[in-house]
């Protein structure tokens, strides 16, 4: 990447192809015009942002990746976060509410909730709903999705009603451009081959990483976390056949400075600052 855009994180980039036709470097482009060269990228979108498309890769992705990409379930979930004046349920981290239907994968009506007092003083409840339910609710203006959490939780707690939540948050993750669904799954026919499918790097300059690249954790941040990490090593892992050249460099400038100012010690005054690890 140019020199201007080292060490920063920029936002309000969003990445619509990435081109990676040229054997030196690979391009990526964004919405608002701009354009970056660089060596390796990390491809961290979800699953669902991947399986809408949104992103062009040049050359497109091999078959058998984009296989394990669509073969992937993406769960649509959307979660609620309210905020009241006072708590009426109890004082435990979790509760729920099963559904009156079901099918015979266990989806429906199901609301689970998260007591935020159990890690804060705040009365919010955080409330999260998956499965046809939540794509249901996805498209429903925020007044009914209350509505429909406010008659559970009244019919759990009934001296709740005539209580209000004073403030509503949703986060829609299946509308959201950025997301397109919740979490990865395993459906029928899919299994930890599509995850290592789609982990695969392109050329050894383009990496995967996310919760849906983790056969052991998908689905799960951690998994994702994992995955980034992974993904990084794997990238200095590329860079070290590069790095011996930088240690055949360092070790001249070493010598040229042995040669013009003498031998220096190992005390760290005398050490220069900037000195990498080959100066070690």
């Amino acid at each position: 990447i140019n020199a201007e855009y080292m060490g920063n994180i920029l936002t309000s980039h969003v990445v619509t192809s990435i081109n990676y036709q040229h054997s030196k470097y690979i391009t990526v482009r964004t919405q608002n015009g701009d354009e970056f060269q660089t060596n390796h990228v990390i491809c961290t979108v979800p699953l669902g942002v991947l399986q809408k498309g949104t992103i062009q890769f040049e050359p497109p992705l091999s078959k058998w990746k984009r296989r394990s990409i669509f073969r992937l379930g993406c769960a649509s979930t959307i979660k609620m976060g309210l905020r009241f004046n006072q708590s009426f349920w109890p004082n435990k981290q979790f509760f729920g509410k099963v559904g009156e239907t079901h099918n015979i994968f266990g989806d429906g009506t199901h609301i689970e909730f998260i007591n935020f007092k159990s890690f804060t003083k705040s009365n919010v409840l955080v409330v999260e709903m998956e499965g046809d339910f939540a794509y249901e609710l996805s498209f429903m203006p925020t007044q009914n999705r209350t509505a429909i959490v406010m008659k559970a939780l009244r019919k759990m707690f009934p001296e709740a009603e005539n209580i209000e939540p004073q403030d509503v948050l949703t986060a829609n993750y299946l509308t959201s451009p950025y997301l397109r669904c919740g979490f990865s799954f395993w459906p029928p026919f899919s299994s930890a081959d599509d995850n290592e499918a789609i982990k695969l790097p392109i050329q050894n300059r383009i990496f995967f990483a996310g919760e849906h690249t983790s056969a052991n954790y998908y689905g799960n941040l951690h998994g994702a976390w994992d995955e980034g990490y992974q993904a990084g090593m794997n990238v200095v892992k590329s860079l070290d056949s590069s790095n011996i050249v930088w240690k055949i460099i360092w070790k001249n400038v070493i010598n040229v400075w042995k040669y013009l100012f003498g031998s220096y010690n190992n005390k760290k005054s005398h050490k220069p600052e900037w000195c990498p690890a080959p100066c070690q």
